[in-house]
């Protein structure tokens, strides 16, 4: 009878054992995946801010574009104009020419 005590004391101090080995696994399990999900997210995030970046950098090259291409239209604008004051010029002196 003591012995049988003795082997369910034994028995139960194993199971004891297990039951804590098993839920620190399942701890460090449960841990480890939160870290791995926590880096997931991070990386996720950097790639987001990596392309947020991408997209300002495309936008302001734009508009650098954009700019330098309305200073090309302005200046064809004003040389136009130019020309259009030379012609002028040229008609009125045909007239004075034809007027003599």
């Amino acid at each position: 009878n003591n012995n049988n005590n003795n082997i369910v004391s034994s028995a139960s101090l194993e199971l004891e054992t297990i039951l804590k080995i098993y839920n620190n696994l399942n701890e460090s399990f449960s841990k480890k995946k939160l870290f791995d999900t926590n880096n997931l997210i991070e990386e996720k995030s950097l790639t987001v801010n990596k392309a947020e970046l991408n997209i300002q950098i495309d936008f302001k090259q734009s508009e650098e574009n954009l700019k330098k291409l309305n200073q090309k239209i302005e200046e064809k604008i004003k040389n136009l104009q130019k020309n259009s004051e030379k012609i002028d010029l040229l008609l009125d002196e045909i007239i004075i020419l034809q007027n003599e």
